[in-house]
């Protein structure tokens, strides 16, 4: 009776290189193999120089031509000076460029092949060396099994954290994975306690209906896309839509990124300049997917989305916004508002954690009688239908505007609650036609400061200089 042997073939050997330098936890499989286990003296050329590289540089080779030239140093070594000849170094640098522009695909899955591969190449080294005649290193041979068994599960991030077992991994992902990471805008990273928010955050934009919530939402997955200088994303941003359509938000993301009108995006004016900005995110590796979902869609709806572009594109994307949340559905299937939304919102935190996201960003609406405070600072009674998603958020944010502000185009952001931060606010420049937000510059906000200072509340009585 045949039966089906433990096999990691060459191809798979390939998967695990192209995982170690394309994925964001690829890092982690330096824990797990050597070069020496792999087969092909390709492989091991090439993963000998990526371990030499992270234990350097504490980093896995952001491009080709940086493992290159580490390979270059490699192959003048005394290991390789004599063994490779031109034509094979060549190849195995063609090899390397070509691993960099290849598209990873089921990455979770071979994360979780390599333990075995791990785990198979030391049970067998451990088997080879057996001497079952030799009572005395029984002991010692049950040690190195039960190693090579359990090889990776210090790095399941199912079992939890163990302190002490665990310390290597877990030390080593404190400094590789940025656990709190940056908005886009300084003035956001300025209110937090950390110069950004923790992954997995919620952030919550709160105004009246149809005065500014989407515009700052598609301006927030426009920055985390392109943004450049000291807090550049270059992010994979997400974007489910449960109330626009997806042509509706296209346009708007076009619009800001070219700063046109609709009626000008519907013309040819502005296509050359677009195609250009948007080669120029392509080549950063900036990306927005919008996708239109019907209302009371849940998130593993969302997850169905997500695992799709994987397996088609193999895209992951480190950006979500829901627009919006509260006429999401919950996966308890609970139809009483109050609960519903409230569900909804622990069914996104959990999702957010799940897919590694560094954020959420979602809107909610403002109850009528809350209308009022437009002008100052909304409060969390102020939410409709559902006053305790305070209590599964991270930040929200109230849009405020009060007249003189609008009649002078400003957006103020308010922080109304928030877990790990500061209160205050953060000012744009919102051009409503190109459906652009502007962070103010440092010496706009201080002349800003400077003409509100005689005020004790938010309401200003007079019109702003025309340079603010």
């Amino acid at each position: 009776m045949n039966k089906e042997k433990f096999n990691f073939d060459i191809d798979f050997q390939w998967q695990i290189i192209k995982y170690t330098i394309l994925d964001k936890k690829g890092y982690k499989l330096l824990n797990l193999y050597k070069h020496t286990y792999f087969e092909i003296d390709d492989q091991q050329v090439i993963t000998h120089a990526i371990e030499k590289f992270f234990k350097r540089k504490q980093r896995i080779p952001s491009s080709p031509s940086i493992l290159n030239q580490e390979l270059n140093q490699l192959f003048r070594s005394r290991s390789y000076a004599t063994q490779l000849l031109e034509k094979d170094r060549d190849r195995i640098k063609k090899k390397v460029r070509s691993l960099y522009k290849s598209t990873l695909r089921d990455g979770d899955e071979i994360y979780e092949q390599c333990k075995l591969f791990a785990s198979y190449i030391e049970l067998k080294n451990v088997l080879l060396e057996v001497d079952v005649k030799d009572f005395s290193k029984y002991a010692s041979y049950s040690k190195k099994i039960q190693n090579a068994v359990n090889l990776g599960m210090e790095l399941d991030e199912k079992e939890g954290s163990f302190i002490v077992s665990a310390a290597k991994a877990r030390i080593l992902d404190r400094h590789l994975t940025e656990e709190t990471v940056p908005t886009p805008y300084r003035g956001v990273n300025k209110l937090t306690n950390a110069n950004g928010y923790t992954k997995g955050s919620i952030v919550v934009l709160v105004d009246r209906p149809k005065k500014g919530k989407t515009l700052t939402m598609v301006n927030f997955a426009r920055a985390y896309m392109s943004r450049k200088g000291k807090y550049k994303s270059n992010k994979k941003v997400i974007y489910f839509d449960l109330e626009n359509g997806e042509s509706a938000i296209n346009i708007r993301i076009d619009q800001g990124i070219v700063g046109g009108t609709k009626r000008e995006l519907l013309t040819t004016k502005h296509d050359a300049l677009l195609l250009k900005q948007l080669r120029k995110y392509k080549r950063m590796g900036g990306e927005i997917f919008v996708k239109r979902m019907p209302n009371g869609s849940t998130t593993n709806d969302f997850q169905k989305v997500l695992d799709d572009l994987y397996s088609d594109y193999g895209i992951k994307f480190e950006v979500a916004v829901v627009d919006y949340i509260a006429i999401m559905g919950s996966t308890s299937g609970k139809k009483d508002d109050v609960e519903r939304i409230s569900d909804a919102y622990l069914d996104v935190k959990n999702w957010a954690i799940h897919n590694s996201f560094d954020i959420v960003i979602t809107g909610h609406h403002v109850k009528r009688e809350g209308y009022k405070r437009r002008y100052s600072v909304y409060q969390t009674v102020d939410l409709a239908k559902c006053i305790d998603i305070e209590r599964h958020v991270d930040t929200m944010f109230g849009i405020q505007q009060n007249p003189e502000e609008e009649e002078n185009n400003i957006f103020r952001l308010e922080v109304m609650e928030q877990r790990d931060g500061l209160k205050g606010r953060i000012l744009f420049h919102v051009d409503h036609n190109t459906q652009k937000l502007t962070e103010f510059t440092n010496e706009e906000v201080a002349a800003y400061d400077e003409y509100y200072k005689d005020y004790l509340d938010d309401t200003p009585k007079k019109t702003l200089d025309s340079d603010i």
